[in-house]
């Protein structure tokens, strides 16, 4: 009896049950193996498996060879597998998500030659120190990159320029002591950056760019308030409802609003964006000054502040210019003004005395059109415009444009909105001008 037991269990023996758990989500097959003391990838996996989890095995090694038949798969997930080699000697063509986060990793192989649809990649809590430039190369595709919890001490400059579609960035709690300047330039799609937990102790003037960036995280650094601290203090002034404080629990994270958790290091309690910056340079002393329209940062090269508005200031409105000027020149000002009024009004009387005599035939209109180059700034001559600031109407005879990197156009005009002429929609008192910009549409 005991011998006739003993071969009753010999086949279960030598062909043990299938160890993965096979389910079908969303109408594709998952496959999960986790926690199942697996060292090599079991061998009876469903050849039409999309979603396949490999977390908590003892695998050490994994090569996209040993998952090249699944030609279904579209989610791979290796976590706490004690990976400290990564083979990327196949093509995965179908693979959106790679999970890698908590191994051992200590280099990132090239991933975009085999991987080219990677959508998601998450390395987190490895141990790289480093990255290579062409790290990310050939993943135009990738939408959400997790770096956080290594050990990473600098970034190169060009690490992100081929994903152009990147929405989420995750660089928290690494030890970052500072940014390169460009990192986050071409990612018009990025949405939420996390920089908490880093040594970070400054943001390089220009860093953020045009970027809207709704949820950002920049908390728990060693932020220096100085003089190099400026740029940085004024982005956090113009977006203090993007800026947020990450509060982690045992079962939850939490993200609330509050730009205060932004802290000088240096000045322990006092938040970077009412860091008052004594003793700086103020706008114009520096080569690169910034201009900003309501919150957007108009980069103007070259450009004191004193001469921002070039020949076409108007100082009798400038409220800092008119208590060193004379009253009587205000005097002559406002007579100047009223007179100029009266002429604008007898003008455009006459112009509706001659409009009804045209009696059918087409209204002339003169129009001007512009062709916009990136960078460049440009005069519209021979317009006679009409602006109001405040109750004072004042007169110019050319308009200076500038074309701002992200491509939209407007006057250097300090703390006014572009004129709907310089958006390419306004009439003058003698014709129209249009604008259209090289290349880009406005």
């Amino acid at each position: 009896m005991p011998l006739l037991f003993l071969l009753l269990l010999m086949p279960s023996l030598s062909y043990p049950q299938n160890t993965c758990t096979i389910s079908k989500v969303a109408s594709k097959v998952e496959a999960n193996c986790e926690t199942q003391g697996l060292k090599t990838l079991p061998p009876d996996l469903p050849a039409d498996t999309a979603i396949l989890h490999l977390g908590q095995n003892p695998l050490g090694s994994f090569s996209t060879t040993s998952v090249v038949s699944l030609t279904h798969l579209t989610q791979l997930h290796l976590d706490h597998c004690q990976l400290a080699k990564l083979q990327v000697d196949d093509k995965l063509t179908g693979l959106e998500t790679l999970i890698l986060s908590h191994n051992q990793l200590r280099s990132l192989p090239p991933l975009g030659q085999a991987l080219p649809g990677l959508i998601t990649l998450d390395v987190s809590w490895n141990k790289l120190t480093s990255l290579s430039e062409g790290a990310l190369a050939n993943l135009g595709q990738l939408q959400e990159l997790y770096l956080q919890g290594n050990g990473l001490k600098a970034l190169p400059p060009e690490l992100l320029a081929p994903t152009r579609k990147l929405k989420k960035l995750n660089l928290s709690e690494n030890n970052l002591e500072e940014l390169p300047p460009g990192l986050l330039d071409g990612l018009e799609d990025l949405d939420t950056l996390y920089l908490q937990k880093n040594w970070l102790h400054m943001i390089p003037k220009g860093f953020f760019g045009d970027l809207l960036l709704p949820f950002t995280i920049l908390h728990s650094n060693v932020w220096q308030c100085n003089c190099e601290i400026s740029y940085f203090s004024r982005w956090l002034q113009n977006n203090m409802n993007n800026v947020y404080s990450l509060k982690e629990g045992t079962e939850a994270k939490a993200m609330t609003p509050d730009v205060a958790s932004v802290q000088c290091s240096n000045f322990p309690g006092l938040p970077v964006f009412n860091y008052s910056k004594k003793g700086c340079p103020t706008l114009g002393d520096a080569a690169e000054d910034y201009d900003y329209y309501r919150g957007q940062e108009l980069t103007t090269k070259g450009l004191a502040q004193g001469h921002l508005d070039g020949p076409r200031s108007d100082t009798f409105l400038d409220f800092d210019l008119c208590c060193l000027l004379p009253l009587g020149f205000y005097v002559l000002s406002l007579f100047w003004l009223l007179f100029a009024s009266a002429i604008l009004i007898w003008l455009l009387l006459q112009l509706q005395n001659i409009r009804p005599q045209a009696r059918g035939q087409p209204e002339a209109i003169h129009t001007a059109h512009l062709e916009l180059q990136r960078g460049r700034q440009v005069t519209v001559p021979r317009a006679w415009l009409l602006f109001f600031q405040g109750s004072l109407p004042t007169f110019r005879s050319s308009l200076f444009l500038w074309v701002r990197p992200n491509g939209r156009v407007g006057p250097l005009v300090a703390r006014q909105w572009p004129s709907a002429l310089s958006l390419g929609r306004g009439q003058d008192l003698l014709g129209t001008v249009g604008l259209r910009y090289s290349g880009h549409s406005l």
